[in-house]
């Protein structure tokens, strides 16, 4: 079920003022709902309110900002902000980034807040789940960022990794179990590959082999795709994550892959009566496929002759 197809959330106000139950449960999913009530509006300074540390969503300068500006400078900040209070006396931002940087942009000094009393777990889950209700926009490398760190907070609360903590994780999305985990799996990327998986030149499932990489073979990866302006299929991207969990990738092994499929290139079939004479039967296919394509690539390097 979607959970967040159903909740329209347009105001913080519903949940704070006995607002539908099932609003609340979809939203306070981290055990902080016995002190969510009552929560009065404060004005506090803007710049006294720091960033989420982490906070996985873009802020960005587009359309909607513009708009959003132009709404803060003639109304005002219609919905209040949360936030928790520092250690140092300041404020972090929860759920609002986006309408403190548009009141910075149209120079208002002051924003109205909540200030609630969380652990670093709960403002963490909340942050994510507000910003999921929030946000009719939300990029795959966003997503999996957050998701991460929602899963990492309930953990820290005691669970580990269990069925229930990606039902969890996906209570306000509605997302099923296995693409939470592919989510998160991708959020091990480099910034860079996550763009592209953002951009759509770089498939999810390419993006989660790749994502067991150590970053400099992402790297390798990464220059591989811009230098050969290739689209990775799936059984390339296994390729690619064998040769590297092996310390045998390298750049002319990444060109060598992503090249393979080229519609200029010919194809040839071995007969296997042929390939009997080098293999057994207990070796599979896609084993046979690795190690005739590291001897050509051996070949190719100069280190084989034949």
């Amino acid at each position: 079920m979607d959970t967040r197809a159903e909740i329209q959330l347009t105001d913080f106000d519903t949940l704070f003022s006995g607002g539908s139950a099932e609003m609340e449960k979809a939203l306070f999913t981290c055990g902080h709902g016995d002190h969510k009530l009552n929560i009065p509006v404060v004005e506090l300074k803007v710049h006294e309110i720091e960033a989420f540390p982490r906070h996985p969503f873009k802020v960005k300068d587009d359309e909607d900002m513009k708009m959003l500006v132009e709404n803060i400078k003639e109304y005002g900040v219609l919905h209040p902000v949360i936030v928790r209070e520092t250690n140092d006396g300041r404020y972090e931002m929860i759920s609002g980034h986006r309408r403190k940087y548009a009141s910075e942009l149209a120079g208002i000094e002051t924003i109205p807040a909540r200030v609630m009393k969380l652990t670093d777990e709960e403002a963490t889950i909340l942050m994510a789940d507000a910003n999921f209700l929030q946000r009719t926009e939300i990029a795959i490398s966003e997503k999996a960022k957050a998701y991460r760190m929602k899963f990492e907070a309930i953990k820290r609360q005691g669970k580990r990794g269990t069925g229930s903590s990606y039902v969890e994780i996906g209570g306000i999305t509605g997302e099923s179990k296995k693409t939470i985990q592919r989510l998160i799996r991708i959020s091990y990327l480099t910034d860079e590959l996550m763009e592209m998986i953002d951009d759509k030149r770089l498939g999810l499932l390419q993006g989660v082999n790749i994502s067991y990489l150590p970053e400099s073979d992402q790297d390798i990866v990464l220059w591989g795709i811009n230098e050969t302006d290739a689209k990775m299929t799936v059984n390339q991207s296994v390729m690619i994550k064998n040769l590297a969990l092996e310390n045998k990738l390298t750049m002319e092994a990444m060109v060598f892959i992503l090249q393979k499929n080229d519609k200029t290139a010919y194809k040839f079939v071995m007969d296997e009566y042929q390939l009997k004479e080098f293999f057994t039967d207990s070796e599979k296919p896609e084993e046979i496929e690795r190690i005739i394509l590291g001897l050509l690539i051996k070949w190719r390097e100069g280190k084989v002759d034949v």
